[in-house]
C-alpha cells in the first residue's frame, strides 16, 4: 500500500475555439496491489455554469455555480468533500477563491463576474480516505 500522485494536463490554442485553453487535474490517492479489477479511487470535480448557447454568463454580476464532487464509477472511498473553488480572471495568473454554500446536497459557488472576459475555475476536493484532486480551468467560459 502507497500513497500515489497522477497528474494530466492538456494545451490548445487554435483561433476557432479559445474556451478551455489549458485543464489541468492533480490527484492524490491511496492504492495498493490486487488481483482483481479495480478502478482507482479518483476524484473528479464538476462545474455546471448555466450559460447561452455560445458559452457566456452575464457579466457584472454575481453569478452562481453549481459545483458536484464525483468518483471513478466503482471506486471505493470516504465522504466527498468540495474544500475550496478559485476564480481567475487573468488566465490563471492570479486567483481569488470565492465562497461556498452547500444547499440540498449541492454546491454551490458565488462568482462576482467582471464586465467582460473569461473566467477561469480551479477546486480542490478531498475525501476521508485521504484522496484529493486539484483541477484547474483555464478560459472555463466567458462574461459579457
Amino acid at each position: 500500500k502507497a500513497d500515489y500522485r497522477l497528474t494530466s494536463s492538456v494545451d490548445r490554442n487554435h483561433p476557432v475555439w479559445p474556451l478551455s485553453t489549458k485543464v489541468v487535474a492533480d490527484w492524490r490517492f491511496k492504492s495498493a496491489s490486487t488481483t482483481a479489477d479495480t478502478p482507482l479511487p479518483l476524484l473528479t470535480v464538476g462545474f455546471d455554469p448555466k450559460l447561452d448557447k455560445m458559452n457566456y454568463a452575464p457579466g457584472g454580476a454575481l453569478f452562481a455555480i453549481p459545483v458536484r464532487v464525483d468518483r471513478q464509477p466503482g471506486a471505493a472511498g470516504g465522504k466527498t468533500d468540495l474544500n475550496k473553488v478559485e476564480v481567475s480572471y487573468n488566465d490563471g495568473q492570479t486567483w481569488i477563491q470565492v465562497p461556498l454554500l452547500q444547499v440540498r446536497g449541492t454546491w454551490w459557488a458565488g462568482v462576482q463576474h467582471r464586465s467582460s472576459g473569461f473566467v477561469s475555475l480551479r477546486a480542490s476536493a478531498s475525501d476521508s480516505d485521504g484522496n484529493s484532486v486539484t483541477q484547474t480551468i483555464i478560459r472555463a467560459y466567458r462574461v459579457k
